[in-house]
């Protein structure tokens, strides 16, 4: 069993505080945001498992984001009066006796957010991921040869003004696919990834979809040093 209790703070920056367009207004009055946090940790592990369960709960306070009036159509820099947050994650992990298994790794993620200035128009700060959920396979190919496959499933809260019609679009769920081959020596690795197998159009900030299938190949090398 864990428990943290800790104070976090955040500066404006130059944007927050001085950029100006036709669209955006920032404000040299913003103040520093600060926030409580409250986190507890319970962590079981029989033969072959790992399960931990947490829940953490955010007071934030003077909450720097950029917002709007419904009828405004410019955004501007502004403390929120507050930003509260809880959240519960359960992650396991169970690792068989199995040549073609190493480990099965699950994990659901939920969150919840509430602001106190609920009149305005909010660009990010109430945006966050609702629900998610990944299971993580990890598995011998040959000799020194891995794989990792992971399916996440991403559901996010709050809307964002479609650039398209100047409508509050909702964000929609997404599941998404990674693949990791990895050829391990002592002192090296050599990996391949491939992220997004589905080439899944997702957002994670409003008008700007992230990237489709992609992939990466590369070298790690560990050098001892006496």
């Amino acid at each position: 069993v864990g428990t943290w209790l800790h104070n976090s703070y955040r500066m404006p920056t130059f944007t927050d505080l001085y950029y100006q367009s036709t669209t955006q207004h920032g404000n040299p009055n913003l103040k520093p945001e600060n926030a409580f946090n409250a986190d507890l940790h319970l962590l079981w592990t029989p033969d072959k498992w790992t399960v931990r369960v947490a829940a953490f709960k955010r007071f934030g306070h003077n909450i720097i984001d950029w917002v709007r009036l419904p009828n405004e159509l410019v955004w501007h820099s502004e403390n929120l009066t507050d930003v509260n947050s809880f959240g519960s994650e359960l992650a396991v992990d169970y690792r068989p006796a199995w040549r073609w298994l190493d480990n099965i790794h699950l994990d659901y993620t939920y969150l919840h957010v509430s602001k106190g200035s609920s009149h305005y128009i909010s660009s990010y700060s109430t945006d966050y991921l609702r629900h998610q959920a990944k299971l993580r396979v990890s598995q011998p190919i040959v000799s020194k040869l891995s794989a990792a496959w992971q399916l996440s499933l991403n559901d996010r809260a709050g809307t964002y003004v479609n650039v398209a019609d100047n409508r509050e679009t909702k964000f929609k769920a997404s599941l998404l696919c990674d693949l990791k081959v990895q050829w391990k020596e002592k002192h090296y690795q050599l990996f391949a990834e491939a992220t997004n197998l589905f080439n899944t159009t997702y957002f994670d900030f409003g008008n700007l979809p992230q990237p489709g299938r992609w992939f990466k190949a590369g070298v790690s090398v560990t050098v001892l040093i006496h």
